[in-house]
Formats: C-alpha cells, structure tokens, sequence
C-alpha cells in the first residue's frame, strides 16, 4: 500500500489511537509522515486535497514549498494555484525555488494591486518568501 496515494490508508493512519494501537500506530504515523515531509516522494492530489479540507493545511503548504520533483510540482501547481481561495497555499508556491513554468509575477502583481490600501496584507505580501526575488525579475 502506498501512503501517499491511497486515500482510504491515509484515512486508517489518522484515525488509529496511540493508545489502543501501540506499535502499528507509531509505525503508521511514521511512514506517513515521512511520505509527506520527502521532498521527492510523490503525494496524490486526493490526499492533499483531503488535507486541505480537513486541518492538516500547514503540511501541504511545507510539502508544497519543499517538493523537488519538478513535473510534479508543475502539475499540482496547474490543478491548485490560484484555484482556492487560500493565499497561503499560493505563496507555497512562490516560496518553492524548483523552476516551473509559472505566472507568479503577475499573481503578485495582482495581489498588491487589489490590495494597496491594506498595508498589513503588502507586507505580507512582500515579507513572504522568495516574492521579491519572483516579482523583480
């Protein structure tokens, strides 16, 4: 069984109790974890979208920003960038370094654009990893 691709494991993993599973627990949660904190390993976008939904979003923004595999990440950035109305998973995407073929510059252009007024949300913006870098060049 793969941990990153089947949902219904993914789910077992997460609902086994530490106390009544012992081994299997600490065992499963392990592999789990491992799968999503690889900057290689592919997670589907089931599972990444059941985190999303259901308060795991901090770990899809870490994978997000830390995955290496670039065909991937250029297709997770297809099916979610700028599709969500979750900015955080947005600059994830500008945090991550791997080169892909992107519009960040007009995402960020747009952002600061809609948003002048509110100077919390441009330093935000602009404190946020790599932006400056994406926006100037």
């Amino acid at each position: 069984y793969s941990y990153a691709f089947n949902l219904d494991l993914f789910k077992f993993v997460k609902a086994l109790d530490k106390k009544q599973s012992g081994a299997v627990y600490f065992n499963c949660t392990q592999k789990l974890e491992e799968a999503i904190q690889s900057k290689e390993n592919l997670i589907s976008t089931v599972i990444l979208s059941y985190m999303l939904e259901n308060g795991e979003k901090e770990k899809v923004y870490s994978y997000i920003s830390n995955l290496e595999n670039k065909t991937y990440l250029q297709s997770l950035y297809n099916n979610y960038f700028s599709k969500l109305d979750d900015q955080e998973l947005d600059f994830s995407f500008i945090a991550n370094e791997t080169k892909i073929d992107s519009d960040y510059k007009n995402y960020i252009d747009t952002k600061l654009t809609n948003n002048w007024s509110d100077t919390e949300f441009m330093n935000y913006v602009l404190e946020a990893p790599r932006v400056i870098e994406v926006w100037t060049f």
